[in-house]
């Protein structure tokens, strides 16, 4: 090699490979006789003036088509990646279009070569491959035809039960900036993709490649082009239907503070991404999917940017249109007590989320929920942090102003008896709950509440439990003091016929109401002469 330099007189002369590739059959004798790869590549190191050299590809692999003759005799990758010299290689190959616009055989490619194992095994400098190999640009502005590669590619399971080393992989790959900026045509890619059952069914290693994949912050910082994403990808039904495995899934992934740290870019997220309905209809394995996420945990001490979250979240109308599957949702999701037990930053939620109008406006179908919701025992035996919820949650006005649908929320919600049996804990309700002012100041649509709540007969038998009532609440001064507007009161309740024909626990009321002293001091100190001129 150090002596012949003049390839390039050499592919101009030898055009022929047409008549070499047909008249040269013998693969087997010839690799089982040349095994000295270390000194070949030791040797050949003017890789630039080669490929300035050789130019025809398109001759080359019209000519070369017994791929499967090739592959069963070359059988030696360990000796041949003692290749080192990634660097020279690809500083000089640099005409990818040319090749791939030659190379379009990839079925007899991926037909022939089976041998996996034994070239995950022997490749394993993946460092030196990527630090080297830098144009992706190129690479992918001419690699353009995906829907003949995965028509041919079948073999995932051959390669993902081969490929075990994620964690060289991803330590050596770190020039995600570049790779994303390259590669734009999702289209394409997704267009031709279409096999995810072997996919999914293949690739169960999810252990190993979370545990070696840790550099989240690099790949969302590089990844900007949602929505190019989200417009070329539309098989949700597939990817779904395919992807059974959340167990592994959710056991494997345990880093969501590195998740949530490097992804900021809800707004970009959000913009692109507005198939809602596709998604939902999709996705109906609700069952599996809460079954296997049990980490509440680590989710909500790693998701803290509730702010940009719903900043960027504006999407009500088409989430809720979409997502009707109430019934399957409730019915899959048990654990409340985890949920709850880790969910502590009302706080933050409560701050960041102050869009209710467009939250209620949106949300109409409340007989889907309260009928699909049965489980109220599990929600209040696991929901107790009362106080630093109503710490939190202040803006009132905003949420009554925004909840006017009274109608349909009474009308939806007839399970009162599950409701009162399973709600035992009112101590802990009114000592947390002390914001009387706000919550009257706020709530002044009387009228749409008693013209739609009707079923007073639903409530009253259903709700026996008196005495836990008013050993709790205590705090008549706050209520009194802050209630004042009786007036829209007593003009917006006028259906006593209905109210005492269904309250006929009167002994259990008196029973339960013994302070009357406090009742009374506080009644006296407003001034009770104008509730009474209202109440005629």
């Amino acid at each position: 090699f150090t002596s012949f330099k003049n390839w390039k007189s050499f592919f101009t002369s030898f055009k022929n490979w047409k008549s070499f590739f047909t008249s040269f059959k013998n693969w087997k004798s010839f690799f089982t006789s040349f095994k000295n790869w270390k000194s070949f590549f030791t040797s050949l190191k003017n890789w630039k003036s080669f490929f300035t050299s050789f130019k025809n590809w398109k001759s080359f692999f019209t000519s070369f088509k017994n791929w499967k003759s090739f592959f069963t005799s070359f059988k030696n990758w360990k000796s041949f990646f003692t290749f080192k010299n990634w660097k020279s290689f690809f500083t000089s190959f640099k005409n990818w279009k040319s090749f791939f616009t030659s190379f379009k055989n990839w079925k007899s490619f991926f037909t022939s070569f089976k041998n996996w194992k034994s070239f995950f095994t022997s490749f394993k400098n993946w460092k030196s491959f990527f630090t080297s190999f830098k144009n992706w640009k190129s690479f992918f502005t001419s690699f353009k035809n995906w829907k003949s590669f995965f028509t041919s590619f079948k073999n995932w399971k051959s390669f993902f039960t081969s490929f075990k080393n994620w964690k060289s992989f991803f330590t050596s790959f770190k020039n995600w900036k570049s790779f994303f900026t390259s590669f734009k045509n999702w289209k394409s890619f997704f267009t031709s993709f279409k096999n995810w059952k072997s996919f999914f069914t293949s690739f169960k290693n999810w252990k190993s490649f979370f545990t070696s994949f840790k550099n989240w912050k690099s790949f969302f910082t590089s990844f900007k082009n949602w929505k190019s994403f989200f417009t070329s990808f539309k098989n949700w039904k597939s990817f779904f239907t395919s992807f059974k495995n959340w167990k592994s899934f959710f056991t494997s992934f345990k880093n969501w503070k590195s998740f949530f740290t490097s992804f900021k870019n809800w707004k970009s997220f959000f913009t692109s991404f507005k198939n809602w309905k596709s998604f939902f209809t999709s996705f109906k394995n609700w069952k599996s999917f809460f079954t296997s996420f049990k980490n509440w945990k680590s989710f909500f001490t790693s998701f803290k940017n509730w702010k940009s979250f719903f900043t960027s979240f504006k999407n009500w109308k088409s989430f809720f249109t979409s997502f009707k599957n109430w019934k399957s949702f409730f019915t899959s999701f048990k654990n409340w007590k985890s949920f709850f037990t880790s969910f502590k930053n009302w706080k933050s939620f409560f701050t960041s989320f102050k869009n209710w109008k467009s939250f209620f406006t949106s949300f109409k179908n409340w007989k889907s929920f309260f009928t699909s919701f049965k489980n109220w025992k599990s929600f209040f035996t696991s929901f107790k942090n009362w106080k630093s919820f109503f710490t939190s949650f202040k803006n009132w006005k905003s949420f009554f102003t925004s909840l006017k649908n009274w109608k349909s929320f009474f009308t939806s919600f007839k399970n009162w008896k599950s409701f009162f049996t399973s709600f035992k804990n009112w101590k802990s309700f009114f000592t947390s709950f002390k914001n009387w002012k706000s919550f009257f100041t706020s709530f002044k649509n009387w009228k749409s509440f008693f013209t739609s709540f009707k079923n007073w007969k639903s409530f009253f038998t259903s709700f026996k439990n008196w005495k836990s009532f008013f050993t709790s609440f205590k705090n008549w001064k706050s209520f009194f003091t802050s209630f004042k507007n009786w007036k829209s009161f007593f003009t917006s309740f006028k259906n006593w016929k209905s109210f005492f024909t269904s309250f006929k626990n009167w002994k259990s009321f008196f029973t339960s109401f013994k302070n009357w002293k406090s009742f009374f001091t506080l009644t006296t100190r407003i001034n009770l002469y104008s509730e009474i001129t209202i109440f005629k």
